[in-house]
């Protein structure tokens, strides 16, 4: 009943896009089962994420591209998990399990389980096509991945912006669930050459937008 209380909470106090609620369906139940075990820290999920994005790519690699598609989304699952044991703690303990390591670790670990998917993405595809106009297309998606989430935590460090937690949040924005989900479905159906071309659109054109929307903004603070 606790998780059905904080669900209905999150629900009531931040309006998440659909991929977020699409991916706590799946997170939730894992919660409460960790949760019941109480021995295990978020840390320790969090280092289970970069495990699971490393099997999807010894399985991308081996042309398991379903099976690879399926642990990578876990890999996602698991990264929510580990946010949602430290709140349900903090409820239940009332007292703070949030530390700047574990909060400096899941963040390093998102963006190392990013670029290894990615990476592993981009050298299959090469090894299926050879050719430069392939080469092209992942640097854009790897250096746009990097450029957008750099961009987005650097200016919320700035200026505390909490534009992602806010009630009247865009329903059909572009974030982290949305990303994770596309990889998702694109590895699963082997379409890894759209995968790269959506990324190198879309990521690029997040931080460029970021870039400029925030610099208009925040210009005089």
């Amino acid at each position: 009943f606790i998780m059905v209380n904080i669900w209905m909470d999150r629900r009531k106090n931040f309006k998440e896009s659909y991929a977020f609620e699409l991916s706590r369906l799946f997170s939730y139940p894992f919660t409460v089962f960790f949760n019941r075990l109480g021995f295990v820290s978020p840390n320790f999920i969090t280092f289970l994420t970069l495990i699971f994005s490393i099997v999807a790519s010894i399985l991308l690699f081996n042309g398991y591209f379903l099976i690879a598609g399926l642990i990578y989304w876990f890999s996602w699952v698991f990264d929510l998990v580990d946010g949602e044991i430290a709140r349900l703690r903090i409820i239940k303990s009332e007292i703070k399990v949030y530390t700047k390591f574990g909060m400096w670790f899941d963040g390093i670990i998102d963006r190392i389980r990013e670029l290894i998917i990615l990476f592993s993405v981009s050298i299959v595809l090469y090894l299926q096509n050879p050719s430069v106009l392939v080469l092209v297309i992942s640097i854009l998606a790897i250096v746009g991945g990097l450029f957008w989430r750099h961009s987005a935590l650097y200016m919320k460090s700035i200026f505390s912006i909490e534009e992602s937690k806010q009630k009247d949040m865009k329903m059909f924005g572009f974030d982290v669930a949305l990303q994770n989900l596309i990889i998702t479905v694109l590895i699963m159906a082997n379409q890894l050459y759209t995968l790269l071309l959506v990324f190198a659109i879309l990521f690029n054109l997040a931080w460029i937008k970021n870039l400029i929307l925030w610099s208009i903004k925040y210009k005089n603070e």
